[in-house]
């Protein structure tokens, strides 16, 4: 009975070590070959237990180590690394380090690697989580794509394109989705390709100018106007137009001994007529819409004791007009100011050189104020 359980415990040893010796041994006859990269080189793996790898110097040694499944890989120069023989659906292949995978007999085709990356492609929804962030003023709103609640291989994998660079309320993005040709081990495909983004709620530059919208504009004017007539009383000029002396230019029109002493005494606005412009495209100036009141300021004042009488032309400006939001119209960055510009030569000389000098990049027309 002693003698029999021994015996079967030497044939068990016996099966064992001529199993593991059969495994070592197909391993090594298996990764005997030429192995080849993506780009055509070869590794040539002798059953002498050498190996060549193309266009590299000298010839390297390797061995299969304990865990029977190991290669340990020496190049000529005594450096090592260790290498599995791996299979996916395109073959064997064994990574090589630096020099990338290597297929065995061949490297598979673009049209194989295709077919199988289409059969093994994992769905990524890229719309799943994205934000669209909304910044300017319409018409020229631009869109950033916020994919940071999206998952980690939408991250990574996926850009995205907008149809335009800018938009304005109440017209549709068409947001395109990419996938990156480079996704590493794995394939995937996009649930989807496109989407749409509608664009509403966000400030708007005023395109035209309606009755409300002027009535507030000429009630700020005349207050700009009557705190301009204020401060110049008794001034040698009018407020706000500091190169522009009215009655010490016109004074010595007749006579250049004449100065002025006591400056000036009286101011009367008269109203001619406005303008309104647009931008045709978008430039560099940032100057969207513009709306300009042209007045004749008739000023009187005394010189050496005698009354003298002067007309200055200005264009009072509100650039940048807004709706905002809540309907409300704000202008010049929401300051609510105006830019001044004047002329002594006449309201056609000031029409040209500060409004229409500027037909090219806006469309500019008149308007009637009541």
């Amino acid at each position: 009975m002693k003698k029999r359980r021994i015996i079967s415990i030497i044939l068990i040893f016996v099966i064992l070590v001529t199993c593991f010796s059969g495994c070592k041994a197909s391993n090594k006859k298996s990764i005997v070959g030429q192995w080849y990269n993506e780009k055509g080189k070869c590794l040539d793996i002798r059953s002498d237990g050498t190996w060549k790898l193309e266009d590299s110097y000298g010839t390297g040694t390797y061995k299969l180590l304990d865990d029977k499944e190991t290669f340990e890989f020496t190049d000529f120069y005594g450096d090592t690394q260790e290498s599995k023989i791996n299979k996916d659906d395109l073959g064997q292949y064994i990574d090589f380090g630096y020099y990338g995978d290597f297929y065995k007999d061949a490297y598979p085709s673009k049209e194989e690697i295709e077919k199988v990356n289409a059969k093994n492609a994992i769905s990524l929804n890229p719309f799943e989580g994205i934000k669209y962030e909304v910044s300017g003023i319409s018409p020229y709103c631009k869109i950033a794509i916020n994919n940071q609640e999206c998952n980690n291989e939408v991250r990574n994998y996926v850009t995205y394109e907008l149809d335009k660079e800018y938009y304005a309320n109440g017209e549709t993005a068409l947001v395109t989705a990419k996938l990156s040709p480079d996704t590493g081990k794995n394939s995937y495909m996009l649930s989807s390709n496109s989407a749409q983004y509608n664009v509403s709620g966000q400030d708007e530059y005023i395109t035209h100018i309606e009755e409300n919208d002027l009535n507030i504009l000429k009630n700020e004017i005349n207050d700009k106007i009557n705190a301009l007539i204020s401060a110049s009383i008794g001034s040698n000029k009018l407020c706000d137009v500091s190169d522009m002396n009215i009655l010490d230019y016109e004074t010595r029109l007749s006579d250049a001994n004449f100065y002025m002493r006591n400056g000036i005494t009286k101011v009367t606005p008269e109203y001619s007529t406005a303008y309104f412009s647009t931008l045709k495209k978008e430039n560099s100036n940032r100057i969207y819409n513009c709306c300009s009141f042209i007045y004749c300021l008739n000023v009187e004042g005394d010189v050496n004791g005698t009354i003298c009488k002067g007309k200055l032309f200005i264009n009072l400006s509100a650039v940048n007009l807004v709706k905002n939001k809540n309907g409300l119209l704000t202008w010049n960055d929401e300051k609510c100011d105006f830019s001044i510009a004047a002329s002594y030569n006449g309201i056609d000389s000031l029409v040209s050189n500060t409004v229409m000098d500027k037909s090219d990049a806006y469309n500019i027309s008149q308007i009637e104020v009541k």
